[in-house]
């Protein structure tokens, strides 16, 4: 092991604790490494490019060696580790020591007001470390899920301004129009209301794939027939693509099922009424053209003529607990009253 002659006196003189409310320091000290408890559970980050920014510290240290000038690592007595502490910030510049054989460092030792606290906390570090890799936006998205996620509780989903206000300290060096990103990007999985489930089009076909639907055409291959979730009762995308596969396959009836994007209590069932509404417009249009082509009056082409696009029921998304096992309300499709749909069968299209 490698043995690095840290001074504490001089990394207080050049980089005193300084640290935000809720957060208290406790001491500063040089500390064997492999008392410290840097697992990956105490890691609030998402960690997709450890990797990378692993090797860029260890040539920074190889390079400059330890800044005194700079904050440095951050840990908290331990709860839940056998080790004396748990790691808070600088997991990847342990990584990067644990390269260099580094057998000792310095660390602040603090505590927490709460368990938020300390989470935000373990985001806010990156903002002014050196050497250190900043946050990414999806290292914020993940902490924020992470926090609403916690038990016990944390962060309420419920209210706009904690959710922001988590974000606005978490992602402090990144841009306002990013950090907004961020909100949205939460808000697709988390929404406003903790019974209400919103969706966007991928967690849309997820969810659909879940329910052992078909979807994007005939993307599931575990599933029967062509279909299609769309937020849009009268999606363009889905007359022409619905179109082009469905004769492709000789004529199969394409099966529409529908989605609300951010649900609320109040316009839940009338949202999913306009979505019909503009689906039932959607076949009407499709029946106009056929009519103007053929030359056929509009009622004898409503009855005869060829039409593939059928609803096929809306996404479950009210997940109010029910009874005494807490069933969610919608586990199944259901109709624009959150009934339960009845799906006809239908046959794999080879």
């Amino acid at each position: 092991m490698v043995n690095v002659n840290f001074n504490k006196e001089r990394s207080l003189e050049l980089s005193p604790p300084d640290y935000p409310k809720g957060v208290r320091w406790i001491k500063r000290i040089i500390i064997k490494r492999d008392s410290n408890d840097w697992s990956v559970r105490y890691q609030p980050k998402a960690g997709i490019y450890d990797k990378k920014n692993v090797a860029k510290l260890r040539l920074s240290y190889g390079e400059h060696g330890f800044l005194y000038d700079e904050p440095v690592q951050v840990v908290t007595p331990s709860t839940t580790s056998d080790k004396e502490f748990e790691g808070i910030g600088g997991f990847q510049r342990n990584s990067a020591q644990e390269l260099l054989e580094w057998e000792f460092t310095i660390v602040d030792v603090v505590e927490f007001d709460s368990a938020l606290e300390r989470r935000i906390f373990a985001f806010e570090t990156n903002h002014i470390f050196a050497p250190r890799v900043g946050n990414t936006k999806i290292d914020i998205i993940y902490g924020v899920k992470e926090a609403i996620k916690a038990d016990p509780f944390e962060l309420d989903q419920t209210d706009d301004n904690a959710v922001k206000s988590f974000i606005n300290r978490a992602a402090a060096d990144l841009s306002e129009s990013e950090r907004n990103s961020i909100f949205k990007t939460v808000r697709k999985e988390f929404g406003k209301f903790a019974n209400l489930k919103p969706l966007d089009g991928s967690l849309a076909n997820k969810l659909a794939k879940n329910l052992g639907l078909q979807f994007a055409g005939v993307k599931n291959k575990d599933a029967d027939g062509i279909a299609y979730v769309k937020e849009h009762g009268d999606s363009k995308t889905l007359y022409y693509d619905g179109l082009k596969m469905s004769l492709k396959h000789f004529g199969k009836k394409v099966t529409v099922y529908g989605y609300i994007a951010d649900p609320t209590p109040d316009k839940l069932a009338g949202d999913r009424a306009e979505w019909l509404e503009k689906f039932n417009n959607l076949v009407d249009f499709h029946y106009l053209v056929v009519s103007q082509a053929s030359g056929d009056d509009i009622a004898t082409t409503r009855l005869s003529a060829w039409c593939p696009f059928v609803f096929g029921g809306f996404l479950p998304q009210d997940i109010t607990p029910i009874g005494s096992d807490n069933t969610p309300k919608e586990a199944g499709l259901v109709d624009e009253n959150g009934r339960a749909f009845n799906v006809v069968d239908l046959k794999k299209v080879a």
